[in-house]
Parts: structure tokens; C-alpha cells; sequence
């Protein structure tokens, strides 16, 4: 039997930490599609440093600058389109009091 499946299905992780509060606090779910375009302001997971994290995009001149704190301060790397693993679509606080699509 043959069938045919997206390579790339969408994937859940839970954010810890909270750099990126009070958009994503510590404990909330998010949903990320990495069959999704990602466009300037979208936030993202992306592999930096070996490790997974979450941040917002910044896109200029063809460079991706990658903010992994919410503080406007904050230093941001530049990343490349292949270090991204998709874009977030969907987040759920914790206790799933509240949630907010990204679509």
C-alpha cells in the first residue's frame, strides 16, 4: 500500500522561561507549522546555538535578525532561513485559560 504525507507536519512544544513574556509565558503551549511561510514580526522556533528557542523575526535586506527576549533592549543573532523550524501559529496559556492564533 502506498499513501503520501506531508514531510513536515506541525509540531507542539511548551515554552519555558520568560524571555519572551508576557506575548508567551513559562508553561504556555505552542503550536508550530513549518510548512508556513514566515514573514517579518512573525515569531518562530529556530535552532540557535544547538538549542531550540523561540523569538521573533526581523527581516531587512535579506537578513533575519532573531530577538529571543521580548525586551526591546535585548540583543537579537542572526540566523538563516535554514536554521528555522517553522512558525507559530497557535498559543495556549497555561491552565488554557486564554489562547491566540498567529495566522
Amino acid at each position: 500500500m502506498s499513501g503520501t504525507c506531508k514531510t513536515k507536519e506541525p509540531f507542539v512544544l511548551r515554552v519555558v522561561g520568560d524571555s519572551m513574556a508576557p506575548e508567551f509565558k513559562a508553561g504556555s503551549i505552542i503550536i508550530i507549522d513549518p510548512e508556513m511561510t514566515v514573514l517579518h514580526g512573525d515569531y518562530a522556533v529556530a535552532q540557535v546555538a544547538e538549542q531550540l528557542q523561540l523569538g521573533k523575526l526581523s527581516i531587512s535586506d535579506g537578513v533575519l535578525q532573531f530577538a529571543t527576549a521580548s525586551n526591546e533592549c535585548s540583543d537579537s543573532v542572526v540566523i538563516g532561513y535554514k536554521d528555522i523550524l517553522g512558525r507559530v501559529v497557535k498559543r495556549t496559556d497555561p491552565r488554557r485559560r486564554s489562547s491566540k492564533e498567529y495566522i
